[in-house]
């Protein structure tokens, strides 16, 4: 793919409830891009690299239920990558 991609699989607590994401794949261009392999990111958490603000939690939690995407953008200085 000519975008960076990372996957993630949704963590649920013992009532089923979403709890954080783990990140379950990324592509070369995203390991090319944080400089670091697939090694390094298989045990991370979302909260762990990128904490959400409330509404983007809602957001996603909306997106489970629903099977409805997200239309989003959001705009992320990488000039010192």
């Amino acid at each position: 793919s000519p975008n960076a991609l990372i996957v993630f699989e949704t963590i649920r607590d013992a009532a089923g409830q979403p709890t954080d994401f783990r990140i379950a794949l990324v592509n070369q261009l995203f390991e090319a891009f944080a400089g670091q392999s697939m090694a390094y990111f298989s045990r991370l958490l979302l909260s762990d690299v990128y904490p959400l603000a409330p509404e983007s939690w809602a957001q996603l939690i909306r997106l489970l239920e629903t099977g409805e995407p997200i239309h989003a953008e959001k705009y992320l200085d990488a000039s010192d990558i």
